[in-house]
């Protein structure tokens, strides 16, 4: 089977089935791809593994599994496969460290996100921008927080109003862009949502920054 057949068949369990019986399919799919790639193979190449054509069905297969687990609610079994993503290559084509950011926010577990935020530091997006404030606040650097969220004002300008409810969301949402658009801070959300959503304290405290901003009541 040709890499781009097995992507094929990945993507057609997702579509064609409910997220339990796709779970469950893709885990098996994952387990023998595994398999028939080889421990050595896998430990050969650890760390650069996607670029690696043949490993690329697997990771893929790993990566489809560890977001049906994330959208499921199931974020302590999905954070073993976003690590192994990571371990596996480590630049991360595929994106998992912003998954990856969202579980461990959601989860409260900001050692391991101020970790992930250090090793990926020099990451542009807006996301990893909004979550190293949220790292902060919770941390209680304050005043580097409030340089930090000036910097993502400046980043992206409708990402706060999204945050705070005081602009509504769409219900599509489009593929995350590079420009400080409306459309770039939609996607954005996706990962930023859920996590700034489960700290009651550092909504309450962007809600009180936003309030105070040049042109604003106290």
């Amino acid at each position: 089977m040709t890499e781009n057949t097995r992507v094929q068949e990945i993507d057609a369990i997702v579509e064609s089935i409910n997220a339990e019986d796709a779970t469950r399919q893709l885990m098996e799919l994952a387990v023998r791809t595994e398999l028939e790639l080889g421990e050595a193979f896998i430990t050969t190449h650890r760390g650069d593994l996607w670029h690696r054509p043949e490993a690329q069905p697997y990771l893929h297969a790993r990566m489809v599994l560890a977001s049906l687990l994330e959208r499921s609610g199931k974020l302590k079994e999905a954070l073993s496969h976003f690590e192994a993503l990571l371990r596996f290559t480590k630049d991360d084509p595929q994106g998992a460290r912003y998954h990856l950011a969202r579980c461990y926010a959601c989860l409260g577990d900001t050692k391991a996100l101020q970790a992930l935020l250090k090793a990926f530091e020099a990451d542009p997006s807006p996301v990893w921008t909004w979550m190293t404030l949220l790292a902060q606040h919770r941390t209680g650097q304050m005043k580097t927080a409030q340089k930090t969220l000036g910097q993502a004002r400046r980043q992206n300008p409708h990402i706060e109003g999204y945050l705070t409810g005081k602009v509504r969301l769409p219900r599509t949402v489009p593929t995350e862009g590079d420009t400080p658009s409306p459309e770039t801070a939609m996607a954005a959300m996706a990962y930023l949502g859920p996590a700034w959503s489960a700290d009651r304290e550092a909504m309450y405290w962007l809600l009180k920054v936003g309030e105070k901003m040049p042109g604003k009541r106290a």
